[in-house]
C-alpha cells in the first residue's frame, strides 16, 4: 500500500526516478496525480517514467526479436530520458 503523505510520495517518484526504477516511480506519480491532479511537475514525471518504460519494452523486443516488424527502426539512445524529475521537482519549487 503507498503512503497517502504527499511529501512521502514526492520522496518516493524522486528516489525512484534517480535510481531507474520506473515502475515504481510510475505507481507513486500515479497515486500523486490523484491527490494533486493540478500539479505540472507530477505529470512531468510520470511522463518520464513511461517514456523510459517504454525505451525499456522496445529494447527488451529488440533482443527477443531483432527483425520484428513491432520493433523500433531507429531505437532511442540510451539515456534519452534525462530530465530529471529531481532537478525539475526542486527548481520549480525555488520559483
Amino acid at each position: 500500500m503507498m503512503p497517502q503523505d504527499n511529501d512521502v510520495l514526492q520522496m518516493l517518484a524522486d528516489a525512484a526516478l534517480m535510481s531507474g526504477r520506473f515502475g515504481s516511480a510510475s505507481s507513486a506519480l500515479r497515486a500523486l496525480a490523484k491527490i494533486q491532479p493540478g500539479e505540472p511537475r507530477i505529470w512531468a514525471g510520470l511522463g518520464h517514467s513511461y517514456e523510459a518504460l517504454s525505451e525499456e519494452a522496445f529494447a527488451k523486443l529488440d533482443s527477443l526479436a531483432p527483425s520484428s516488424p513491432t520493433g523500433l527502426r531507429s531505437p532511442p539512445s540510451p539515456g534519452s530520458c534525462s530530465v530529471s524529475f529531481a532537478a525539475l521537482w526542486h527548481s520549480s519549487e525555488r520559483r
